[in-house]
């Protein structure tokens, strides 16, 4: 029987509240990602005596960060740096249990190597840089576990977030480990470089120079490119998933995502970590953290306790207290030697809640899967109302929904990249957003939002018909199947590429995937109530969480970059297309609602 295309459509406001619902679940991402436990104070102790405590932690940086820039080569240094952490593990070993043994090593060394840095082959010549290294013994005197910071900063810089945050975190898991009553099975070696950025030329010297580092079996390195925030895990080694699964296992605080790895081994991020030279010159796995949030701080003057809080310590000394107890008790360290294992690994969280790994063979199955099961899905919950005799009227109106999103896409970007020319070359006004990060919204992400709706609308006036025995509601449904045909081919070219990111997308996809699933089980596809909608719009609350907080993560990570990346190439480019393929990622399952409205 023949449907009225015309009825059951959602009154003007509708289009409001579909603004509203991306605005809300991008403010919950937002809160999301700046989210920070509350931190442990000396008042504290006695109940928690075996827990992380920020705020000691937090005295220790600020003797730290009062000794000002600390370059290379500089009294602050090489002596009043020294001093101080000498001091800190003088008190550290008077407050030890007597079943714990603390060992320290002052290490001097010069050397040299050669690397290529940013596509400039290079060799790096140091001489009596210092290493302050503390061990603490474990039961079995083999397969140590590495954590590695630096206490050198840039001469620009007093270096609180980078890196005497970490030295303060490290310091404070080393002051609770050593007062706990049983030892570690494992021991476990504490690094405090006095050479990083110059580059990374002390962390060479203990992993080619040191006796100790021959008992390193998997490092972790505190690093920061920003100033406070959450540690993000942007680095592991891919053929060592094992380091995965224990972060997943262990972390109570997560945030990893294998897009970051992905962009900073790129070469997308213009700086390094000790991580290279521990997997290149001592061949040891490890995981890489560093601090991004405040990116315009990092190696300036800003970078100190003044723009710092005790709660980025506490999150951080959580998780690499949590990590640290778990991999220097368990089997990992000695399996990692017996048996090497390879693989990338595919992991993130979700909004911090919790966090998923599994290896790349994995994620390429389940692209797959869900790109085929969207589709296939999706079609016949629309046809199983009109007949697979009308599969040519669902074939058509599929590929409506995929032209379209790929004109609006096409044209978001387009415009975007229009705007940044114009801005940079026509009236001057390149990094206008740069002090103010929200008029990115304004600049670049409402106008492409604006594209999609404008033709998502025109392709609907153009080739409706007036009589079809599709109703809009259907017709709605099988556009919104030709948004996911969109996503499935993005999904499986990156898939067929070795692209793990892809794992972004096939999240949104199954996410989508169980809306169409719920829709169909429920059987409201046409229904005249329009409960099908409100269990979409459910749905997607859930995606537009997913997709926004990779909006936040972007612009907080290439904003600051974009400032400090030199004048050969235009900002305004990369933030505009940025900020487009976040928008279209965000709304493009939504944009189709907007044929509902009456007006």
């Amino acid at each position: 029987h023949n449907y009225d295309p015309n009825i059951h459509r959602v009154p003007w406001y509708g289009g409001l509240l579909l603004i509203a619902l991306v605005a809300f679940c991008g403010t919950g991402s937002y809160l999301s990602f700046f989210y920070l436990p509350p931190t442990l104070t000396e008042a504290d102790l006695a109940h928690h005596p075996f827990a992380f405590n920020g705020g000691r932690a937090w005295d220790s940086l600020t003797r730290l960060d009062a000794l000002g820039p600390k370059p290379t080569g500089s009294r602050a240094n090489e002596e009043l740096a020294v001093q101080v952490l000498e001091h800190e593990f003088a008190l550290l070993n008077a407050s030890r249990h007597p079943n714990q043994e603390v060992l320290y090593e002052k290490q001097i060394v010069s050397g040299h190597y050669g690397i290529n840095f940013f596509g400039s082959q290079m060799t790096s010549m140091y001489r009596r840089v210092q290493n302050l290294i503390v061990k603490l013994a474990g039961r079995e005197d083999q397969h140590a576990l590495m954590l590695n910071c630096h206490f050198d900063s840039v001469a620009s810089s007093p270096g609180a977030s980078d890196d005497c945050g970490s030295c303060a975190a490290m310091l404070e898991v080393l002051r609770v480990l050593s007062r706990t009553p049983e030892r570690n099975r494992h021991p476990i070696v504490f690094l405090f470089n006095g050479a990083e950025e110059t580059p990374l030329q002390a962390s060479h010297g203990f992993i080619t120079g040191h006796r100790w580092a021959k008992q390193v079996r998997a490092f972790l390195n505190l690093e920061s490119a920003g100033s406070g925030g959450k540690e993000l895990l942007f680095q592991s080694d891919p053929h060592h998933p094992w380091l995965i699964e224990a972060y997943s296992r262990a972390v109570r605080h997560p945030f990893g995502q294998a897009i970051g790895e992905e962009i900073f081994q790129f070469g997308l991020i213009p700086s390094d970590t000790d991580f290279r030279i521990f997997r290149d010159f001592g061949h040891i796995p490890g995981l890489d953290f560093a601090h991004i949030f405040n990116g315009y701080r990092y190696h300036t003057r800003y970078d100190s306790v003044k723009y710092l809080s005790p709660a980025v310590l506490q999150r951080t000394g959580d998780n690499v207290l949590s990590l640290v107890r778990l991999l220097a008790n368990g089997d990992q360290l000695a399996r990692s030697v017996r048996e090497p294992s390879e693989g990338s690994m595919v992991f993130f969280d979700f909004l911090g809640i919790f966090f998923l790994s599994y290896s790349a063979i994995e994620g390429t199955v389940l692209n797959i899967v869900v790109s085929f099961a969207g589709l296939l899905v999706g079609c016949w919950s629309v046809l199983s109302c009109i007949g697979w005799r009308n599969w040519r009227l669902m074939a058509v109106e599929m590929l409506h929904g995929f032209v379209a999103t790929l004109v609006g896409a096409g044209a978001a970007i387009g415009m975007n990249l229009a705007t940044a020319f114009a801005l940079d070359h026509a009236v001057d006004r390149s990094l206008s957003w740069y002090s103010s990060s929200w008029l990115v919204i304004g600049l670049y992400c409402a106008p492409p939002m604006v594209l999609l709706f404008v033709v998502h609308r025109e392709f609907h006036r153009l080739f409706s018909k007036s009589k079809t025995v599709l109703s809009l509601t259907l017709t709605v449904q099988a556009r919104i199947t030709g948004v996911t045909l969109f996503w499935s081919l993005i999904t499986l070219a990156a898939t067929a590429y070795g692209i793990r990111s892809a794992y972004i997308i096939a999240v949104l996809l199954s996410l989508s995937l169980l809306g169409s699933v719920l829709i169909a089980a429920l059987k409201l596809q046409s229904f005249p109530s329009g409960y099908w909608l409100i269990v979409y719009l459910i749905v997607h609350s859930v995606s537009l969480l997913w997709t926004t907080q990779f909006y936040h993560i972007f612009t907080n990570i290439f904003i600051p970059i974009s400032g400090r990346s030199g004048a050969n190439e235009n900002p305004d480019l990369i933030i505009g297309t940025v900020a487009a393929a976040c928008t279209i990622f965000a709304t493009s399952f939504l944009v189709p609602l907007i044929n509902l409205l009456r007006h």
